[in-house]
C-alpha cells in the first residue's frame, strides 16, 4: 500500500472505531520478498481482497478498497467486487473520510 493510501487507512479505522463499528484489515501488501509472499499465498491470503471488511447486521459483509484520489483498482481487485455484489456483499472504493461516511450511512452502519 503506498503511504498516502495507508495514513487515510489509519483515519478511516479511527473513525469506524469511533463509531463502534466492527471491521478488520486485510494484510495484502505486495512488496515483500518471494519467499514472505510464498508464505502468506499458502496462509490463504489473496491478492484483490479489499483492504478492509466491514461485518455488519446479519452477518452481511461489506468491503472497502481505500485508495487515492487518482487511485484505480487492479482487475483483480475489480473481479473481487464483482464476486462482492453476486453474493450480495456491499464493495465500495473510498478516497476520503467523507466517502466513508456516506458509505457506511448507505449501508445501515449508521443512525441519523
Amino acid at each position: 500500500m503506498k503511504h498516502e493510501e495507508s495514513i487515510l487507512q489509519s483515519e478511516i479505522v479511527q473513525l469506524l472505531q469511533l463509531h463502534r463499528i466492527e471491521f478488520f484489515a486485510v494484510p495484502n501488501e505486495r512488496k515483500q520478498s518471494v519467499q514472505s509472499a510464498m508464505r502468506f499465498k499458502s496462509m490463504g491470503v489473496k491478492s484483490g481482497v479489499p483492504d478492509l471488511v466491514l461485518m455488519g447486521k446479519g452477518g452481511k459483509g461489506y468491503g472497502m478498497e481505500v485508495k487515492t484520489p487518482s487511485g484505480v483498482q487492479s482487475p483483480k481487485q475489480i473481479q473481487f467486487q464483482e464476486k462482492c455484489f453476486r453474493l450480495g456483499w456491499g464493495y465500495a472504493v473510498v478516497r476520503s473520510l467523507d466517502d466513508v461516511l456516506r458509505v457506511i450511512r448507505l449501508w445501515g452502519f449508521l443512525d441519523d
